[in-house]
This record gives C-alpha cells, structure tokens and sequence, in this order.
C-alpha cells in the first residue's frame, strides 16, 4: 500500500469516528440517557415499563457507520487497520497505542453484560448483545442473530434491557474508538511529515 493510500484510509477512519461523534444518536444519549425500568404508581398499585433511548432512525445511522469498523471486508475495519498499523515504520507508541486500545475494546465486548437473561444462552456476552442486534436487525438478516431477538421480544421488558445495553454498548464503541482517532491523527501528521 503507497503512503497516499495510507493516508486516504486514515483520514476516512477520522472523518468517520467524527461522524459518530457529532451524530444525532450520540446528542439524544447526551440528552436524554439510555435506560429501561419500571415505574410503580402507589395510589392506585399499577405497575408501567418505561425505556429512554434514541431514535430508531439516528439508531439506524449510527450503526451504518460503526459497522464499518467492524466488518473486515472495510478497510477501516478495526483488525485491518490494525495490519495497516503495525506495518507502518512509525513510532512504535502510536502502534502500540492503537493495538492496546483495540484490544480493550474486544476485552470489553468479551465479558458480561450488566443484566443477564435467563434462558437466552445466546447473549453470554456484550459482543452476543452487539452482534445480535447488529446482524439481527440492523445490518443483515442473520438467521440465529434474528431468532434470537425474536425470543428476546417474548418479553418486552427483556427486550427493552438488551436494547438499552446494546445503546450503551455502541456509546463505549465510539469512547475507544475516539482513541484510536487520536492515534490515527498522530499517525497521519507523522506519514505527511
């Protein structure tokens, strides 16, 4: 890969984690929140659910996006801007910078979600979570990934709390992401030099 393809993948990588950033999903979270509960109202003893998240259409923007770091037939996908990376001749604290972060990133995606669902043995896991919601209704029609979300739709509430942990999910996506923004600007400045 010349320099200038370098480069021209690097500034894609930015300009699109800046897209993330300034989206309409990222301002409805800062405004709103994200979460799911139930409210109880005492005088008369009913119960209601109730869920704050995005809309689905800044939502649907949002993944668009963020899955261009995740499929790697993308150049900007994670793993292969990694490769890219590490075969720069560039200092090894940016290489090493990206890699840790990247590697966090999986690290947090690999454990436990905060609400665990009984017998949904498909959602383990935040990437479970990710991956469902991603390939199960977001990005493709995933088979397993769809009937997984339709079991979880048995349950509303269910539902409703792997929706929100998936939102939150995407926000700790973009937080790393940002990171590796930085790093990939440093990285740029260095190969312009």
């Amino acid at each position: 890969m010349s320099s200038q393809n370098e480069i021209e993948t690097l500034e894609i990588f930015i300009l699109s984690v800046d897209e993330l950033s300034q989206s309409k999903f990222i301002k409805e979270v800062e405004e709103n929140g994200i979460g799911t509960g139930i409210h109880c109202d005492f005088g008369s003893g009913t119960l209601t659910s109730y869920k704050v998240t995005p809309e689905l259409d800044s939502l649907k923007a949002f993944v668009l996006t963020i899955r261009f770091f995740r499929q790697n037939n993308e150049p900007t996908s994670l793993s292969r801007m990694e490769q890219m990376i590490l075969s720069l001749k560039i200092d090894k604290a940016l290489k090493r910078e990206f890699s840790d972060t990247r590697k966090a990133l999986n690290a947090y995606l690999d454990e436990e979600p905060d609400v665990i669902i009984e017998g949904i043995k498909a959602l383990n896991t935040r990437r479970d979570i990710f991956e469902t919601f991603l390939y199960g209704r977001f990005a493709h029609a995933n088979r397993e990934k769809r009937k997984t979300l339709k079991n979880l739709m048995e349950s509303v509430q269910a539902y409703d709390d792997m929706e929100a942990i998936f939102n939150t999910i995407l926000v700790q996506f973009l937080t790393k992401l940002k990171i590796m923004r930085e790093v990939c600007q440093k990285i740029k400045a260095e190969l312009e030099r």
